[in-house]
């Protein structure tokens, strides 16, 4: 079950792009790397995410139902932007999360 789980996540062309995450926590963590540097590459790693999230949603939906598979993807499909949005709330740009 662990290898098949293993399957599913790594089975994308896009997945070499979640370094990107580990490589925006170090370059905040030591300042090596500029702010919009940190937000770029935090953001470029979101896409593997936002990926994956839409295979299994739609993955569920083959299983189940077009109705439950439809429900997941409007309550996940925004993730990214929820993520986006708590970090800019947690750096105090309340404004640029409204208008969003």
């Amino acid at each position: 079950e662990v290898f098949a789980s293993a399957d599913i996540v790594f089975s994308s062309k896009l997945t070499w792009l979640l370094l990107m995450g580990p490589l925006a926590i170090v370059g905040d963590v030591t300042n090596t790397l500029g702010e919009a540097a940190c937000f770029f590459c935090a953001g470029i790693a979101l896409i593997p995410c936002a990926e994956r999230l839409s295979f299994i949603t739609e993955q569920v939906a083959l299983h189940t139902n077009g109705t439950i598979g439809a429900l997941l993807n409007a309550t996940f499909g925004n993730a990214p932007e929820l993520l986006i949005s708590a970090a800019a709330l947690r750096a105090g740009y309340f404004r640029v999360v409204q208008l969003a």
